[in-house]
């Protein structure tokens, strides 16, 4: 295990911890883990079930460390139209 992902296990460890004080819920750390679908739908749930920021900032961190970051692309990718003339 590297220090990324030691850190990332951290985080969620602590965002288990503070999900049980808080709203009196569990989370699978191996689901977060390994389930992205998993991850996306818990994650969101609990986003929407409080208002507490330290719990949202341990959302947050466990999103960036573990979900992929999808950037949709300013342009298209190809350009279809004749002669790739834009306009």
């Amino acid at each position: 295990m590297n220090l990324e992902e030691l850190e990332a296990a951290r985080v969620a460890a602590r965002l288990k911890t503070c999900l049980r004080a808080t709203l009196n819920q569990t989370i699978d750390l191996v689901l977060l883990f390994n389930d992205p679908e998993y991850a996306i739908r818990r994650l969101n749930e609990i986003e929407q079930a409080t208002t507490d920021e330290k719990l949202l900032d341990l959302v947050a961190d466990v999103r960036a460390r573990l979900l992929p970051q999808t950037v949709e692309p300013d342009e298209p990718k190809y350009d279809y139209r004749p002669h790739g003339r834009r306009g």
